[in-house]
């Protein structure tokens, strides 16, 4: 009878608690190009489109900050592009005003 994959790798994480860095390590090391393309998938999506950075070295607003962390706002790609700023400049913003 074949064995649930799923409560297989538990069992296993929890006879071996210390070797899932190891085994990471060595898939990583199997598999460059599954790596790799999902972090460029994500670069790929997270880039400055020219369009959005329209504010580029522009002041925040009270509005452009008031919007960039409250907490029924929208994902940081559509403030993006509504705001004229960069993901990542957004997420500095963020970090700055709220520390999170």
């Amino acid at each position: 009878m074949r064995q649930n994959k799923a409560s297989y790798a538990k069992r296993w994480r929890l006879k071996h608690p210390g070797s899932a860095y190891r085994a990471n390590k060595r898939w990583r090391k199997k598999h460059p190009e599954t790596r790799y393309a999902g972090k460029s998938r994500y670069y790929e999506r997270n880039r400055a489109n020219p369009r959005n950075v329209r504010n580029a070295g522009t002041k925040w607003t009270v509005l452009e900050i008031r919007l960039v962390t409250s907490h029924d706002r929208p994902c940081d790609r559509i403030l993006s592009s509504q705001l004229g700023r960069s993901i990542v400049a957004i997420q500095q913003m963020r970090h700055k005003t709220t520390g999170a």
